[in-house]
């Protein structure tokens, strides 16, 4: 119950009240020791604690509950600066309002002029700081994965030449067997039968269980061939 209540009327528009602290309520007994006060928008069905512009002071909306309002009494509840279990309860003409928290302390507020020089609520939640501390990235490598049905196409790793070879290599010409890889592919398939594959590491992909890679004979391994 509220500890004032008259009748109730509240229009769709917004609109925007001062309330303040009048009195607070802990196990039963009374204490008008308080003070302070809170700005509350009304848009609709929802309210928030505000500023007296209706700038919203980030504490989030709170929602009509309507199963639990009766026609003198408008029951609120969301975020607010009493917690989310907190019910803001109205009275009529929103004239009242007793706030009611999880811990069954009430905290009552009358509707009034708010003081000079007074244009924002004067219980706001501090907000936490930003954590400065540098974000630490986590890298992982992954080997190649074989899928069965995905073909795709060979992929040829970069190969690490010295600038000894680079040398070289201006005079010359690149191998037209390995094309410049210095490897060269052989297939050598005889006496065998069946559809058998296996995964080569330097051609990236599935190929017959008789591929291999050996020494290129027609550059000796160098990948180029001088005056070719």
């Amino acid at each position: 119950m509220l500890v004032s209540s008259v009748s109730f009327a509240v229009d769709a528009g917004e609109k925007t009240y001062y309330y303040k602290q009048t009195k607070v309520v802990k196990n039963g007994v009374s204490s008008t020791q308080v003070g302070g006060g809170q700005f509350i928008t009304f848009i609709g069905d929802i309210c928030f604690e505000s500023t007296k512009y209706g700038v919203a002071v980030g504490h989030g909306n709170m929602d009509l509950q309507r199963e639990l309002s009766t026609s003198s009494i408008k029951r609120y509840s969301g975020g607010c600066y009493y917690g989310t279990d907190a019910i803001y309860a109205f009275s009529s003409d929103l004239s009242v309002l007793n706030i009611t928290t999880k811990d069954d302390v009430v905290y009552v507020y009358k509707r009034s002029t708010p003081p000079s020089g007074i244009n924002t609520c004067s219980l706001i939640r501090k907000r936490k700081k930003k954590d400065s501390s540098p974000v630490q990235h986590s890298v992982t490598t992954s080997t190649p994965q074989y899928f069965p049905n995905l073909i795709t196409p060979a992929i040829i790793p970069a190969q690490s030449v010295s600038s000894s070879t680079q040398t070289q290599n201006t005079k010359g010409h690149q191998c037209p067997l390995c094309k410049g890889k210095g490897r060269k592919i052989v297939e050598n398939y005889w006496g065998q039968s069946g559809d058998q594959t296996k995964w080569c590491d330097e051609c990236y992909q599935r190929v017959g269980i008789g591929h291999t890679h050996h020494k290129c004979d027609l550059c000796g391994g160098d990948g180029w061939i001088e005056g070719y």
